[in-house]
């Protein structure tokens, strides 16, 4: 009878640890997999390769010597200069040379314009900051590789800064607050402003943007005054 008793008790035993295990293991198995957003199942670093064309003065002095190839969307081949110190002091001149393969997220070549660039780069993530998400894009590079040409470019081919700012501000348009009676803090706060302190910030806009006209003016009358001079010291 006691007997009998004890394997009853172990098969209760046996059951009930049967029975949590499956427990913790269908609890381990949603914390394996949770729900990602649309944005956290993409990489969370993204590096792209621009290269830029050769100014009409580098091909003029020779400068393009084939060190750069792209073999595939995301790979590019960097061969050293033909007149470089290591191609100067190989031994075997009918050997190729050896060069070193990179790999990125895309590699752009240099017949890419400024908006294809951006539309294949930046624009998902500005998307994402309207969503409520965070992103940083920043350019590296050398000097003279075209840094600045790629994150601000000129006026006529603007660059990704300024495609940037138009598309958040074309997709916020109705939902900007026109009023004066909110003033931004810190990172993510606000003020609210009485009557007094909205004509004082007011004034102060009307001041700080007269003198940057002030400013231009006396730049550019400054500018010409020095042009006259010199066309009259020439003649």
């Amino acid at each position: 009878m006691e007997s009998c008793q004890n394997n009853e008790a172990d098969r209760w035993d046996q059951v009930i640890v049967d029975n949590l295990q499956r427990d913790l293991s269908s609890e381990l198995s949603l914390l394996r997999a949770p729900q990602l957003s649309s944005i956290e199942k993409r990489e969370h670093l993204k590096v792209y390769l621009r290269i830029r064309p050769f100014s009409s003065a580098e091909s003029h002095s020779g400068e393009s010597q084939d060190c750069v190839t792209i073999e595939r969307p995301d790979t590019a081949l960097l061969k050293p200069p033909n007149l470089s110190l290591g191609a100067r002091l190989s031994t075997d001149k009918s050997l190729p040379q050896t060069g070193q393969r990179f790999q990125f997220t895309q590699v752009y070549g240099p017949e890419t314009s400024q908006r294809e660039l951006f539309q294949g780069t930046v624009k998902d993530l500005v998307k994402d900051v309207l969503e409520g998400g965070n992103s940083l894009v920043f350019t590296y590079g050398v000097t003279n590789t075209g840094k600045t040409f790629t994150f601000l470019g000129p006026d006529a081919d603007a660059g990704i800064l300024p495609r940037t700012l138009d598309v958040i501000f074309s997709s916020i348009d109705e939902q900007v607050f026109t009023g004066t009676s909110i003033k931004p803090q810190r990172c993510s706060e606000v003020t609210r402003l009485t009557a007094e302190q909205q004509a004082e910030e007011a004034a102060f806009k009307r001041n700080f943007l007269g003198q940057l006209k002030e400013n231009e003016r006396s730049n550019a009358s400054l500018m010409n005054s020095t042009n006259k001079t010199l066309f009259e010291g020439k003649i």
